[in-house]
């Protein structure tokens, strides 16, 4: 083999640039049996070029030749840096196979390669970042762009073995897609490879580039900082897979949002690392949760009948609609809006009711209650629960009296404005504090999309009936004391307050002067 002259180099692999010995590249020629008679001319035997997959040998008895002819040869090296194997592109013209791979050999496999793994090492650890792309030619390419910290996968479906390789340099190698339908497809299809071998701190990044582009292409066109930019903007597994199952159908039935959990919940049950498993279970819940909560007919006026464009929304529509605010508006009204009246809540409701700790332990595990005592409080009492099974609610009571939280506790138990909630007093049916518990949980998840609510819902209040107003200036009022995101609040989300009580406060005038005139 020779070095290829610039014609062919620019002919057959689309101008990869100025040679390099870390990624070299030769030309074979177009003889049938150049290489072989070269090879055994170094003492070499044909059996031995057989086996290496440099020879092929007809069926029908005829003579081996070469594998490879009038290619552009690339060497695959080995995790050390020896080479194992030969990719070449054809030099000719619409020639096929357009690229071929030595067969895999005892030296050669291809699901345990990872082509460009010994020279990316030391870049990848300088970056903490491996950029991994389909095919050698993009790995070449993207090298000699600036890119040192890449390696290609020869083109196979992601395997075990080759992401436990991946992980050697970086603990989210960030795998590069073309951004149009095959592209998304395959990074949908990579995902149930790699939920399986998910391990705590280890994970990957999906990068789409433009439609129409491969990494090289995208350089040539617009340069190293536009790949860079693609790498920047890489999304996280648990998107790839949310965003797979949420558009795999609508989800406009039950029996659709039900098979959009089924689906979520045979994933998660392939995640082997349990640590791994539980914290995407929470994130999935969190998410099917605010799903859920943002559902809600397509006007969102009171009445669901969509008014037609350009026209006044219907008078008729508040009087003759019982749903005067959103379903999860109206169920959660009375409960706290808080996180401190949320952790009190909880806390008193796992000391009235034992028993639904086992009824909603994943959901009471996934809490993340911002005040530490609180959230210490509530460790504790589950701690004991788990501990005696059969305990009562005065023994839970002695028990944290007994702790090192008992203060805390004491001044709770004498939180008389929570004390009162219904559910929690004792001889309440379990039927309705499930429920009510549950309304609980769902208050917290969705207090963020009911703020969005209210604040749509604005506009159509002159339409509500005496009662209807009172109720929504009722839940507006609870949720804008909510202390959740007040340390968070920008000038819009303080813009958008000062609007919702102008608003409330126009309408207000408005039915004390219709009120008036009606006296009159």
């Amino acid at each position: 083999m020779r070095r290829p002259t610039c014609s062919e180099l620019r002919q057959g692999s689309r101008s990869l640039g100025p040679d390099d010995p870390g990624l070299s590249y030769r030309l074979c020629p177009a003889s049938r049996d150049f290489l072989k008679n070269a090879l055994i001319g170094k003492g070499f035997t044909e059996a031995q070029l057989l086996e290496a997959g440099l020879l092929i040998k007809p069926e029908d008895g005829r003579a081996s030749y070469d594998r490879f002819r009038n290619r552009l040869m690339i060497p695959i090296p080995d995790s050390r840096g020896r080479v194992i194997a030969f990719g070449a592109r054809t030099l000719e013209e619409g020639g096929q196979p357009k690229y071929l791979n030595s067969p895999e050999t005892k030296l050669f496999d291809k699901g345990s390669s990872v082509f460009n793994f010994a020279r990316a090492r030391g870049p990848a650890h300088d970056k903490r970042e491996i950029i991994v792309v389909e095919g050698y030619m993009d790995a070449i390419a993207l090298d000699q762009a600036g890119f040192p910290n890449v390696v290609a996968t020869l083109g196979t479906a992601f395997t075990e073995r080759q992401m436990q390789l991946l992980w050697q340099l970086a603990p989210e190698p960030v795998i590069c897609f073309d951004g149009d339908q095959a592209g998304e497809g395959a990074a949908a299809r990579a995902i149930d490879r790699m939920l399986p071998a998910l391990k705590e701190g280890h994970s990957f990044r999906f990068a789409f580039l433009p439609e129409g582009n491969d990494p090289d292409d995208l350089v040539k066109a617009e340069g190293p900082e536009a790949f860079a930019s693609c790498l920047a903007d890489a999304k996280p597994l648990i998107e790839i897979v949310w965003h797979r199952e949420i558009s795999a159908q609508p989800l406009d039935t039950p029996e659709r949002k039900a098979a959009l959990e089924a689906r979520l919940e045979r994933l998660l049950e392939s995640i082997g690392n349990g640590r791994v498993r539980e914290h995407y279970r929470r994130e999935i819940k969190g998410r099917l949760a605010q799903l859920w909560a943002v559902q809600r007919p397509q006007n969102p006026r009171f009445d669901d009948r969509a008014a037609p464009r350009g026209r006044a929304p219907a008078r008729t529509g508040f009087g003759r609609a019982p749903r005067a605010l959103p379903d999860q508006v109206r169920r959660i009204r009375d409960l706290p809006t808080s996180p401190r009246g949320f952790a009190i809540t909880i806390i008193l409701s796992l000391l009235n009711h034992p028993w639904l700790l086992e009824r909603f332990g994943e959901e009471i595990a996934a809490l993340e209650l911002r005040a530490a005592p609180f959230a210490a409080l509530l460790d504790e009492l589950a701690e004991i629960i788990l501990t005696e099974p059969e305990v009562t609610p005065d023994g839970l009571a002695d028990a944290l009296r007994d702790s090192r939280h008992a203060k805390l506790f004491d001044r709770i138990a004498k939180e008389s404005a929570f004390s009162r909630i219904s559910f929690l007093q004792p001889g309440t049916p379990d039927e309705e504090v499930e429920e009510q518990f549950r309304d609980l949980l769902f208050r917290w998840r969705a207090l963020p999309t009911l703020k969005r609510e209210l604040l749509e819902i604005a506009p159509y209040l002159s339409e509500a009936s005496d009662a209807e107003f009172e109720q929504f200036v009722m839940l507006q009022e609870q949720v804008a004391n909510d202390g959740v995101a007040e340390a968070h609040e920008d000038a819009g989300d303080r813009e958008a307050k000062e609007r919702l009580a102008e608003t409330i406060a126009r309408v207000r005038r408005e039915r004390i002067g219709l009120n008036r005139g009606r006296r009159t």
